[in-house]
């Protein structure tokens, strides 16, 4: 190097660390300027964007991460429809745009070239490591439950395995069922307090399917209660003649209170159920219930170690409202029932 640009080079730095200022803290705040003084000098930063990229690119410490950075600009381009050349300069030739998206081009192939030759060596020496040890499967268990998952036929996952690339039928299938057992563990271990839902008796006495439920007269609705209380709470504060009924005001009751609770969310086995019928909805409830470890007593398969009697207990499901309808549907068809669990 010049010993003229070398010294140059040291008084821009030493004014850069002067300011307390990094080279991209620089080149942000410059661009983000909107003093005229510094129009000359971020004109000449645009124009000379692309040789400061090839720059970079060229050097042999940023040549990956460049490279990696221009993938990433290339993915977001197809998402959003930008080719990677601003199209919009009116200033440009056709023959400098063209020049630029080669460049562009090659730089999104050296950047794809970067990250499959990556991907590569994680595999190839996955592959080593499992045929030394076969406790390092961590790739191939992955890509084995990710093969039981897309349902990959059998004799592929085996071609798969003897190749190194995937851990065999046998260990898959060990994986699942030791991940069932575990999330069937934690799935019966969620309900923290089952007697909070013992009520299935009082919403039973006032249900409107119970035949034995005795007719009574309109009353308001929680909604039309709450606007009642409003309208009282007018006429005592801002009336004229009820200013002595505030002590017997009191609060609005509320309306469907959920007090704040934390809740955890434990994923269920895949369930290959149809649920555009009412006999799929039906199997479906029973499958979740019964990987929830609930089941009725007189069932042979229910066991006092690990299952629950629930039949005494409200039971609340989440779903959409079709899944409502289908529920209602069914429990309609069972409309006349004489006591809380039949």
């Amino acid at each position: 190097m010049d010993s003229q640009i070398s010294q140059k080079l040291n008084n821009v730095l030493q004014c850069l660390e002067v300011n307390r200022m990094t080279i991209s803290d620089f080149i942000e705040q410059l661009l983000q300027g909107t003093d005229q003084i510094h129009e000359s000098a971020k004109n000449n930063l645009v124009q000379q964007g692309s040789e400061i990229c090839t720059h970079l690119y060229q050097y042999s410490d940023t040549h990956t991460s460049i490279s990696l950075w221009a993938n990433e600009v290339r993915d977001l381009g197809e998402i959003g429809g930008d080719n990677g050349v601003d199209e919009s300069m009116s200033d440009t030739s056709n023959e400098q745009r063209n020049n630029s998206r080669k460049h562009w081009t090659h730089v999104q192939v050296e950047a794809r070239n970067t990250a499959l030759q990556i991907i590569k060596t994680i595999v190839c020496t996955s592959i080593i490591l499992q045929n030394s040890n076969e406790r390092c499967n961590y790739l191939q268990g992955l890509l084995g439950i990710f093969f039981h998952l897309t349902c990959v036929p059998q004799k592929v996952i085996d071609v798969l395995a003897h190749v190194g690339l995937s851990i065999s039928i046998t260990s898959i299938h060990n994986a699942v069922d030791s991940m069932s057992k575990e999330i069937a563990a934690n799935i019966k271990q969620g309900i923290n307090n089952p007697e909070a839902l013992h009520c299935s008796a009082a919403l039973w006495a006032a249900d409107s399917h119970n035949p034995t439920l005795p007719k009574q007269g309109k009353c308001l609705s929680p909604q039309l209660a709450a606007f009642a209380w409003h309208v009282r709470d007018i006429l005592v504060q801002h009336g004229q003649y009820f200013g002595s009924f505030a002590d017997k005001l009191g609060e609005p009751e509320s309306v469907l209170w959920i007090p704040f609770t934390k809740t955890d969310q434990i994923l269920f086995h895949s369930m290959r159920i149809k649920q555009s019928t009412a006999d799929g909805n039906m199997e479906l409830m029973e499958n979740l219930l019964r990987q929830g470890g609930i089941r009725d007593p007189i069932d042979k398969e229910f066991t006092s170690a690990g299952d629950v009697d629930m039949s005494e207990h409200v039971l609340l499901i989440h779903s959409d409202l079709l899944t409502k309808e289908w529920l209602d549907t069914i429990r309609n068809t069972q409309r006349i029932e004489s006591t809380p669990k039949n």
